[in-house]
C-alpha cells in the first residue's frame, strides 16, 4: 500500500484520472478532506450568494409586476369612465344631430318658399315689364297728340 506524504501528491494522481490507493497516513486524508470541505463551503457559500441575488430580483421582479398591475387597474378604471364619457357625449350629438336634422328641413321649405316667391316675382316682373310697355306707348300716342294740338294752334 502506497502512502501520500504530500497532499499535492495526492491532488496529481487524483487530476491525471489515477486513483490513489487508500493511504495509511491519516493527517494526509485528514487534510485532503479539510481542503475538499473548504472547497465545498466556498460553492456552498456562492450558491448561497446566488440564491439571495435570486430572491432579491425575484423581490424586485414581484414589486415591478405588482406596479404594473396597479397601473393596469387605473387604466381600466380610468378607461372606463371615459367610455362613460364618451357615451353621454355621443348621446348629446345624437340629439344635435336629430335637432340639425329638423333644422335641414325647415330650411328645405323654405327654400321651396323662396322658390315660389322667385316664380311669382319673374312673373310680376314679366307683366310690369308689359304694363310700362303699353305705358310708354300711351304716353307716346299722348304726347303726339299734344304736339299736333299745340301744332295747329
Amino acid at each position: 500500500m502506497t502512502t501520500y506524504r504530500d497532499v499535492s501528491e495526492l491532488a496529481h494522481h487524483k487530476e491525471e484520472g489515477i486513483e490513489p490507493e487508500m493511504s495509511t497516513d491519516l493527517e494526509v486524508r485528514v487534510t485532503v478532506l479539510e481542503q475538499g470541505f473548504q472547497k465545498l463551503q466556498s460553492t456552498a457559500d456562492y450558491a448561497l450568494t446566488l440564491a439571495q441575488h435570486a430572491d432579491r430580483d425575484s423581490g424586485d421582479f414581484k414589486a415591478r409586476q405588482d406596479a404594473f398591475q396597479r397601473s393596469l387597474n387605473a387604466l381600466q378604471e380610468t378607461q372606463g369612465e371615459h367610455t362613460a364619457r364618451l357615451a353621454g357625449i355621443d348621446k348629446r350629438l345624437d340629439g344635435i344631430d336629430n335637432r340639425l336634422d329638423g333644422i335641414d328641413i325647415r330650411l328645405d321649405g323654405i327654400d321651396n318658399r323662396l322658390d315660389g316667391i322667385d316664380i311669382r316675382l319673374d312673373r310680376n316682373e314679366k307683366e310690369m315689364r308689359q304694363g310700362f310697355a303699353k305705358l310708354a306707348t300711351g304716353q307716346d300716342v299722348i304726347t303726339k297728340m299734344l304736339t299736333r294740338i299745340i301744332e295747329d294752334e
